[in-house]
């Protein structure tokens, strides 16, 4: 039975990961979440004897600075979490024949462009959060080739502050917002993350590092999934499409991040949900 170690198991993925975990049946794998007191990712002069000790198969990283405004002030930070301490993690798992898996985003290819980014498509990351998670891959992959990063976008789900729990929030508490509809990505449901990580874990270990696109199919503007969100919780809140513009941030926003996922489906063989299917699912686990 192989063993796997998860960090930032109490964020947004970490906590769907484990209830995917709940109500799936794998024999093959064995699962440990560890907290931030058992692994810091600002402090991990520790991180060596507890692999030593425990020698896992896997070490699952789903933790990071994700603060996206926050991080133009906090720089140091930002980096420490996101590329520095990734980068270690990834060297101590060369050293102890450990598999590592990272997760990282859609603002690494910068938003330059009108089609789908491939892997290696030219990365343009703007702000300190974009360059940061950069930093971070490149530092993964330097440390351990076998390393398997897998980029996502726009994630959400019933846990954590996200969007979808902060859209679902001003519709039960207004009658009209305002949501930007220039910028163009794909909504991605925690569970079918967790549960493609999970997929991948269950393939043979000599599996391809390298990295991966994954996000729910389909296309939508920030304008659209709002929109969606409201009319599939039934609220009467009203969404008006305004520009980018009109929303001022410290931090820049890809003004396009589609991904194709083709590489993961052909490696993997993973069938992807659309976003829209994603979104009924997630809402028919709230109360």
């Amino acid at each position: 039975m192989k063993k796997v170690f998860v960090i930032g198991s109490s964020g947004m993925l970490g906590l769907e990961l484990q209830a995917c975990l709940n109500v799936s049946n794998n024999q093959n794998l064995k699962w440990f979440f560890l907290t931030r007191a058992q692994l810091d990712l600002q402090q991990l002069d520790s991180c060596p004897d507890i692999l030593s000790a425990e020698k896992p198969d896997w070490l699952i990283n789903l933790a990071a600075y994700t603060q996206v405004d926050q991080a133009e002030s906090e720089p140091e930070i930002a980096h420490e979490i996101n590329a520095r301490g990734p980068g270690k993690l990834a060297a101590f798992c060369e050293k102890l024949n450990c598999r590592f898996l990272h997760i990282s985003t859609d603002y690494v290819y910068g938003g330059l462009g009108n089609t789908p980014f491939g892997e290696d498509a030219p990365l343009h990351p703007m702000g300190v959060y974009a360059k940061s998670k950069a930093a971070g891959e490149q530092a993964i992959l330097e440390a351990s080739p076998s390393a398997i990063i897998l980029r996502t976008s726009w994630l959400y789900g019933p846990n954590g502050k996200n969007f979808f729990r902060t859209m679902l929030n001003l519709g039960r508490e207004r009658d009209f917002i305002q949501v930007v509809h220039d910028q163009i990505g794909s909504p991605t449901y925690t569970a079918d993350l967790a549960q493609a990580i999970i997929h991948i874990l269950g393939q043979n270990m000599q599996t391809t590092g390298g990295i991966y696109n994954y996000s729910n199919e389909g296309a939508a503007s920030w304008y659209d999934f709002a929109w969606n969100i409201m009319l599939e919780a039934g609220l009467e809140c009203r969404v008006e499409p305004v520009t980018t513009a009109a929303f001022p941030r410290p931090a820049p926003r890809p003004a396009f991040s589609l991904m194709s996922k083709q590489k993961i489906r052909d490696v993997f063989g993973l069938d992807i949900p659309h976003w829209q299917d994603g979104l009924r699912r997630c809402l028919k686990r709230l109360p």
